[in-house]
Order: structure tokens, then C-alpha cells, then sequence
């Protein structure tokens, strides 16, 4: 099978002319004066670290709040076991003192 001049390409076929239009593409990510692709990816990771930053400062106020709920908690547990412990000798009390009231005076 023999290869005709023409089923090759050469240096003067429409393919290979150098008189196509070559017009400036931008690169990727480059648009008509656009930033960079780079500058944008720095921008956009700005932004998310400063999205991050204030997540962790919301965090840490959040972890603060609760130890300090936590404690005042626990302070007032035991507020409150103190004085549950307290109202239940109150009765006790008042009845011994009624029964001072009325204990005859040769018995106190």
C-alpha cells in the first residue's frame, strides 16, 4: 500500500499554516484582567480562615460560658443542700420550743 502526498500532512496544508488567527487566551482561572487564580484561592482562603477564626472565638465564649454556668451550678447545689438541710431541722425546732414554752419552770 503506497501513501499518497496528499493523505500526508504537511507544512503548507490548511492544518499546519501558520496563518490561523492565534488570539491570547488567558490561562485558567484568568479572565479578561481578572485576578490571577492564585490571588483569588488566597482571597477565598482569607476569608474561610477568617470565617474559622471567629467559629473559634465563638467556641471558646461558649466553653467559658459553660464552666462558669457549671460552677455557679455546683455553688448553688450546694446552696441548696445546705438549706434543704436547714428547712428540715426547722420543724424540729419549733417544736422544741413550744415544748420549752410548756415545760413547767422546776425543769428548765
Amino acid at each position: 500500500m503506497t501513501q499518497d502526498a496528499s493523505d500526508t500532512p504537511n507544512d503548507t496544508s490548511p492544518l499546519f499554516s501558520d496563518n490561523t488567527v492565534t488570539e491570547e487566551t488567558p490561562s485558567i482561572g484568568q479572565q479578561d484582567g481578572s485576578n490571577p487564580p492564585q490571588d483569588d484561592e488566597i482571597t477565598k482562603l482569607k476569608g474561610e480562615i477568617g470565617q474559622l477564626r471567629e467559629q473559634l472565638a465563638r467556641s471558646q465564649a461558649d466553653y467559658n460560658n459553660l464552666v462558669r454556668r457549671s460552677r455557679e451550678e455546683s455553688s448553688q447545689i450546694g446552696e441548696w443542700s445546705e438549706n434543704k438541710t436547714i428547712l428540715k431541722f426547722l420543724p424540729i425546732l419549733d417544736n422544741l420550743e413550744r415544748a420549752l414554752e410548756h415545760t413547767p419552770e422546776e425543769f428548765k
